[in-house]
């Protein structure tokens, strides 16, 4: 019985697992990793190639010449003849507002319009000049630009082969002696091309496992569960207050900043019947580090007074799981930090493919006779 759990957790056995798992998925391995790191900063791609849409032509070096949010929604909601449904505020002072409109009448129908918060002017309709490129980076990550039926389930098996490999994979890692863990460590690159490659794979293995494991297992949970967390449901007001005066956007964008640590990001979800439901203002950190998940503000349009508010601690445990899987999965769980981190895993992913395939091929090539 001993010696049968010994064959069974043999390095000699996980080592067959990781190499035969490892060549079957090897190609989809590349295909999600190099698509993943490259839309993990679709935002930021998209403000590179259209930089005049992102950012605003500052026409003043002072904020209480800019318009009113009041005023700026008000005058769009005039112009395109619907009412503005979210505004997005970025935390850079220089960066364009969004706004998300839907017409009269027009069933689940959008408007997307980007405004300069300096001028008023509308510098972008519609989806950007990056989207067509990131919808197909999309479909080769999600199904490998296959028919969804056969490429879903081909991404969905990989991800769930990946947790195999990152097990076998640690398992092969541990090495028996301690004097050669420094050595698992690091790359000899003066040692030879062979020797410098598969160090280089078994270090990346390593240092790549975490945000790996962290992106297969994410993968994997959304093949089987493609719901996402409900952290700002809308809230309805209370039936009367003690006094009603008017309150601006500003304010209450104001008040939702006063505690934060730098300015942070904000969403503005506007009601249909202020008079029914509370204004919803979720805030993202503004550091380089910050927690993805926002803190929510419900303010009474009525009279400015804060209704409620929730953070991540106040969400229950399903709703808590699903956002730290998203945002695991889309790198962006602590900020733009989280996503160097994740896209070095997906890098290093690519780097194992590479190496693994070589390797195997160099170990199983004829020897040149002397």
């Amino acid at each position: 019985m001993k010696n049968a759990i010994g064959r069974i957790f043999s390095r000699k056995i996980w080592r067959q697992v990781h190499v035969a798992l490892g060549i079957a998925c090897s190609i989809v391995f590349a295909i999600v990793c190099a698509t993943g790191a490259i839309y993990l900063f679709r935002d930021e791609l998209g403000r590179v190639v259209e930089p005049e849409r992102y950012w605003a032509k500052i026409e003043s070096a002072s904020e209480s010449d800019k318009p009113s949010l009041d005023d700026l929604v008000a005058n769009l909601e005039r112009a395109e003849g619907a009412r503005a449904e979210t505004v997005v505020v970025p935390r850079e002072r220089r960066r364009t507002l969004r706004f998300l409109l839907k017409p009269d009448g027009a069933g689940n129908r959008r408007i997307l319009r980007d405004v300069d918060p300096f001028s008023g002017k509308v510098v972008g309709s519609g989806a950007d000049k990056a989207t067509p490129f990131f919808k197909g980076v999309r479909r080769w990550h999600v199904r490998l630009n296959l028919p969804k039926k056969l490429g879903t389930p081909i991404v969905d098996v990989c991800c769930l082969a990946a947790l195999v490999l990152a097990v076998s994979g640690l398992r092969i890692w541990i090495p028996a002696q301690k004097s050669l863990w420094k050595r698992r460590l690091t790359v000899r690159f003066r040692s030879g091309v062979k020797t410098a490659l598969y160090d280089l794979h078994v270090a990346l293995g390593f240092w790549g496992l975490v945000p790996l494991a962290l992106l297969a297992i994410s993968g994997a949970f959304f093949a089987f569960y493609s719901s996402h967390a409900s952290v700002a449901p809308p809230m309805a007001l209370p039936e009367s207050v003690s006094e009603e005066r008017g309150v601006s956007l500003d304010e209450l964008i104001r008040e939702s900043l006063a505690d934060a640590k730098g300015r942070g990001a904000l969403k503005i979800t506007l009601p249909g019947d202020q008079r029914e439901e509370a204004i919803r203002i979720e805030r993202t950190g503004g550091g380089f580090w910050s927690f993805s998940v926002p803190t929510v503000y419900y303010w009474d349009p009525r009279n400015g007074s804060l209704v409620a508010e929730r953070s991540f601690r106040d969400l229950d445990g399903r709703n808590k799981l699903m956002a730290i899987v998203r945002g695991c999965h889309y790198g962006d769980l602590f900020g733009t930090g989280s996503k160097i981190v994740f896209c070095f895993g997906c890098l290093a992913g690519i780097a194992l493919v590479v190496t693994g395939i070589w390797f195997e091929l160099v170990k199983k090539s004829p020897r040149k006779r002397e």
